[in-house]
């Protein structure tokens, strides 16, 4: 298991270069993109100037913290951009609320996938 925290359990360390999103997609048209980085999502949006229309990421509370956020903060960031939260389930998905669907994903537990969308301009 490799992660950027800080974790009790971690054994070895390795060295990485870590560079901002948009240096590397610099030109690049990004319609959607899907962020996966063990609580470290915070940190790449963060590498990004302008978010694509539609982010997909996982969202697992324990991870947030570990990597020093507040889950509750971290989606009201998104929520302040402009975006709206569904969870994505089996069939569908489900309108989140910041405050309330972290509460509820610290007692279940688990991970989950929720989408961002941003409305369109107009």
């Amino acid at each position: 298991f490799q992660s950027l925290a800080r974790l009790e359990w971690s054994t070895s360390e390795i060295v990485i270069d870590i560079k901002r999103g948009s240096d590397v997609l610099a030109g690049i048209d990004i319609d959607a993109m899907k962020v996966d980085v063990e609580g470290a999502e915070a940190f790449v949006l963060a590498g990004f100037d302008n978010w694509p229309p539609v982010i997909v990421f996982e969202f697992v509370p324990a991870q947030l913290r570990a990597m020093g956020e507040d889950p509750v903060a971290f989606l009201q960031s998104i929520v302040d951009r402009g975006y709206s939260l569904a969870a994505l389930g089996a069939e569908s998905a489900v309108s989140v609320e910041p405050e309330s669907f972290t509460a509820l994903a610290d007692r279940m537990g688990g991970d989950y996938n929720l989408v961002a969308r941003r409305a369109p301009a107009g």
